[in-house]
């Protein structure tokens, strides 16, 4: 069973091969839904890169500016330069008291999706038949709010490949929405992962050199 054997430990790796943790690197879309807000919140290149955490963990990144207001009722798209699977994580700004975020009920719901790069954002933002569903996150509940780990949508992560991500606010509260101080994937190389044909010819060198070892023991 030489060729099963080959084929099982190929796939194996390419089934695992995942590259490091990815921010985003672009908000191919951004619609507030509407509502009011500073300029700052709506900057969507505060989205983008690393979290941008204060060392105060008390005060719920008071002062920090560096976030996307989602809305109430809005959404974004991002991207992050290269395919992605698995989970999301997420950083949350709501300034204030800890103790009194249940005041802020900010949460998203996370969509994955896999586009083309000049895609109608307008109309799959708003499509979500297009999309996968991956769970919902809350700022505080999963700790997306005020900690350096983030929250993720652990155990929500559809299967596959994908390429962008939609965050659609569910906010029930008052305020402008999810605050999105950054998103983070696992990235995907895809060159870790051989095309088809790849395994085909690696099952046929397994099998080829199967027989020629059942033909020298058989002599």
């Amino acid at each position: 069973m030489p060729s099963v054997a080959l084929a099982a430990c190929v796939l194996g790796s390419a089934n695992g091969a995942q590259a490091t943790q990815l921010f985003a690197t672009d908000v191919v879309y951004y619609d507030n839904n509407g509502t009011a807000m500073a300029g700052y919140r709506q900057d969507t290149t505060h989205a983008l890169g690393t979290p941008g955490l204060t060392a105060d963990s008390s005060n719920g990144y008071s002062g920090n500016k560096d976030f996307l207001s989602l809305g109430l009722g809005g959404r974004a798209i991002f991207n992050f330069g290269q395919d992605f699977a698995g989970d999301v994580t997420l950083w949350e700004t709501t300034w204030g008291n800890k103790s009194q975020q249940s005041d802020y009920d900010e949460r998203v719901d996370v969509y994955y999706g896999s586009f083309d790069s000049v895609g109608d954002w307008s109309v799959l933002a708003n499509d979500l038949d297009q999309w996968t569903y991956g769970g919902d996150i809350f700022n505080v509940e999963d700790g997306a709010y005020n900690t350096a780990a983030g929250a993720t949508n652990a155990g929500a992560a559809p299967e596959g490949v994908f390429n962008h991500l939609l965050l659609v606010d569910k906010s029930v509260t008052r305020g402008d929405g999810f605050d999105v101080n950054a998103i983070a994937v696992q990235g995907v190389d895809s060159q870790d992962v051989p095309e088809p044909v790849s395994v085909l010819g690696l099952l046929l060198v397994g099998t080829v050199g199967g027989c020629e070892l059942w033909k020298r023991r058989a002599a």
